[in-house]
């Protein structure tokens, strides 16, 4: 499986045109399966700071699975949230005023035009990047501004931004308990699976394996993490460890066959009509209704990854 590594985090950040500070994030890394090893630094994130706090929750769930990881292969979310989150609040200058870059780009032609097409929508003369901030968000254009970093990740103009762009909020003493997902966990050969469960144990998410489960509880924690900085600390490792430690619940889960169109009823009939033989074929051997306790030991991971049934965990 290749790897990106996660070198070294920077932030820029300027003000924008409404006065509110904008922050730009950097990111300096390389791939495991591309040789010689040679580092790359470019934008990862640009907006406002819920916006900016947010792309780092979610790119910080990435560490949990491994295919985003540091070259000591010791990186964690909340090691990845730590180093934004100090660069935050020494941020580097960055010039608002600078214009885009909007000559071609080989790799992202069909964005590149559309940014263009609202850049003349909206009346531009010169874009840069305080005028274009929502649009090179929106189109996902980091590539049209320009570079604040080497691909050492070396700065190219040391000037700290002034005070009032960096965040530094002070700790939350007084946290309120987190709402932890409930959640049920399956045991399988070879692998456990998880599943977020409603109040009446019905599953109200996939089957996933502990890295993915725990990636969406990652992502989910930037909006608390403005509101009590700092909380991550505690909630991230706290979930984790709950995750780890629950016992099995095959005993007590029920599985019916679910609706196929309810359950893809985005996919293509093809894939629906694949899906639904998948079904079929479990039905035939087990029912439309079994206890997960009646599936053979060779069968679980079939059952658990299908994603053609519903799982009640019963008291």
């Amino acid at each position: 499986m290749s790897v990106t590594y996660t070198c070294k985090r920077m932030v820029n950040a300027f003000m924008g045109l409404d006065h509110e500070p904008v922050y730009l994030l950097s990111e300096t890394t390389y791939e495991s399966n591309v040789y010689p090893h040679t580092r790359h630094t470019h934008f990862c994130g640009i907006g406002k700071l819920p916006a900016i706090m947010e792309r780092i929750f979610h790119d910080a769930a990435c560490t949990e699975g491994g295919s985003l990881n540091s070259p000591d292969k010791k990186m964690t979310p909340e090691r990845y949230i730590k180093s934004y989150l100090n660069a935050l609040k020494k941020p580097f200058a960055y010039d608002g005023e600078a214009p885009l870059d909007l000559s071609d780009c080989w790799y992202a032609k069909d964005r590149l035009a559309a940014l263009k097409a609202d850049i003349e929508q909206a009346g531009q003369e010169v874009a840069t990047v305080a005028n274009s901030v929502d649009l090179v968000a929106k189109h996902r254009a980091p590539f049209t501004l320009p570079s604040a970093f080497s691909n050492d990740g070396l700065v190219s103009f040391f000037e700290p931004a002034s005070s009032e762009l960096a965040y530094h909020p002070k700790p939350a003493k007084d946290l309120p308990p987190t709402d932890y997902p409930p959640f049920a966990k399956i045991e399988a050969v070879g692998s456990e699976w998880y599943f977020r469960i409603d109040a009446h144990g019905n599953n109200i998410s996939n089957p996933q394996w502990q890295y993915a489960f725990m990636e969406k509880f990652v992502m989910s924690q930037w909006q608390r993490e403005l509101e009590f900085p700092g909380a991550y600390k505690e909630s991230i490792p706290t979930y984790r460890k709950m995750l780890d430690e629950a016992g099995f619940n095959n005993a007590e889960t029920l599985c019916s066959a679910a609706s196929i169109e309810e359950k893809f009823a985005e996919e293509t009939e093809d894939y629906k009509a694949y899906k639904r033989r998948d079904q079929e074929k479990i039905v035939a051997q087990y029912g439309r209704q079994f206890p997960l306790s009646s599936v053979k030991r060779e069968d679980l991971y079939r059952v658990m990854s299908s994603r053609v049934l519903n799982f009640t965990v019963q008291p």
